[in-house]
This record gives C-alpha cells, sequence and structure tokens, in this order.
C-alpha cells in the first residue's frame, strides 16, 4: 500500500484560509490523522 502524499502548500493554504481538516481532507482525499501528524 502506498503512503499518502499531501500537497502540504495546498494544505496549509487551505488551512489558513479556515478551512477545518476535516473539510481539507475532503478537498485533498487524505485522512485528517494524516494532516493532524503533519502540523
Amino acid at each position: 500500500m502506498r503512503k499518502e502524499t499531501v500537497d502540504w502548500e495546498k494544505a496549509k493554504c487551505l488551512y489558513r484560509q479556515g478551512y477545518s481538516y476535516k473539510e481539507i481532507s475532503k478537498i485533498m482525499g487524505v485522512s485528517v490523522q494524516t494532516l493532524k501528524n503533519s502540523y
């Protein structure tokens, strides 16, 4: 199984715009856990 790769620049950009982890994970197709582990 391949590791989830995340476009962090895009994720950070969305996060700064006020999106929640849940919304970002939906938009980017990654798990919330993956996002939380990286911040």
